[in-house]
């Protein structure tokens, strides 16, 4: 693969990082998580009450 290729490959990733990129953020789905916190409470109280008690009641 010639020195040419090679830079060509490069830059041809670097288009497809930065299109997704793009595309992600359009869509607001670029960051570092998805709320990570609320997502840990809401999962700890959904496990407070036992799931047959629900059933139950």
């Amino acid at each position: 693969m010639s020195a040419l290729q090679a830079w060509g490959w490069r830059v041809a990733a670097l288009a497809l990082v930065v299109v997704s990129a793009w595309t992600l953020a359009q869509e607001g789905e670029l960051g570092w998580g998805r709320k990570p916190w609320q997502n840990l409470q809401t999962t700890v109280a959904e496990l407070a009450q036992p799931s047959w008690l629900k059933l139950w009641f």
